[in-house]
């Protein structure tokens, strides 16, 4: 009986005030419930991705916490079932990627490391990049973003317009696409590298020189010998046509007449000669790779489940 009346008298209060107090005989005015403790809190119900997707009709605003997958409280919006952290416009959205300092990803992140994954027990992060880093199984998995040993580049037509700074001229894999890939870590050049250009040759130039001297080469002339003439006719005359006294004559058949080689020397001055040569330049070098990697700290990547 006595239980009975302490029961009865508590229903009343509860109809009457509209309010219950826990730890507190004074509930805020603006509260339905008011829990008060120094040293405990409240413990919301705790299910598994599945029981929450499996309960029947929730009400909107119904608040649970999930203990798997992509963890956290979740409440449901009259039409969807919303993470309480994500959800909101402060909270970090599913997709999200960010440098982490730690060597494992905190709860609700995964390391970005191109690991296939579970399709609905990350639901969340599954519809916003689908399959854009790899397909996994092709159809209960799919791929995390692969950022190991990688640098990430802002998609070149983000907004919708191309800026054309990023592309496939510059080894890109694929132009405007997300999860598009490129770039070496080491660069190894060719001629098609290398501007226009030439080489010098500097040698040295060698002049050769003769002092004076002189060249002997044969000459004719022609000698005659004119019989009974005057004026000294009968000597031998210098060349053709001429008589010793240098006088004009007719040949006879009197006339004698012989040619003989004569030895003619020449001279010249010291003088130079200049010639012009060519040459091959040899080969150098050998086509080692060498390294562009800027400066740079390692950290890992995490993605937002």
């Amino acid at each position: 009986m006595k239980n009975f009346f302490t029961a009865l008298v508590l229903f009343v209060t509860i109809s009457v005030q509209a309010q219950v107090g826990i730890g507190t005989n004074s509930p805020h005015a603006s509260a339905q419930l008011d829990v008060t403790s120094t040293d405990k809190g409240a413990l919301m119900p705790r299910l598994t991705e599945s029981q929450r997707t499996g309960i029947s009709s929730p009400a909107a605003g119904l608040l649970v916490y999930q203990t798997d997958g992509a963890s956290g409280f979740y409440y449901y919006t009259g039409s969807a079932w919303t993470n309480l952290t994500t959800g909101g416009t402060g909270g970090v959205p599913s997709g999200t990627i960010m440098a982490y300092a730690g060597t494992t990803a905190p709860s609700g992140w995964v390391l970005c490391s191109g690991a296939a994954i579970s399709r609905s027990t990350n639901a969340a992060l599954f519809a916003v990049i689908g399959t854009t880093y790899g397909a996994g199984d092709g159809s209960t998995t799919f791929n995390l973003p692969d950022l190991r040993g990688r640098t990430i580049f802002g998609l070149d037509n983000m907004g919708g317009t191309a800026a054309n700074r990023l592309t496939t001229a510059g080894g890109l894999s694929a132009d405007n696409t997300l999860g598009a890939t490129g770039g070496s870590q080491t660069v190894t050049l060719s001629t098609n590298n290398l501007p226009s250009h030439n080489h010098s040759f500097t040698g040295t130039s060698v002049t050769t020189s003769s002092n004076s001297h002189y060249h002997t080469y044969l000459d004719a002339y022609f000698a005659e010998n004119f019989s009974g003439g005057t004026g000294g006719n009968s000597r031998y005359g210098t060349s053709a046509g001429t008589d010793s006294d240098n006088s004009f004559y007719w040949r006879t058949n009197s006339n004698t007449h012989s040619s003989s080689p004569s030895s003619i020397n020449t001279s010249t001055e010291a003088h130079t000669h200049t010639v012009t040569a060519a040459g091959t330049i040899g080969n150098t070098g050998n086509g080692t790779a060498f390294g562009v990697v800027n400066p740079a700290l390692v950290l890992n990547y995490i993605i937002k489940l």
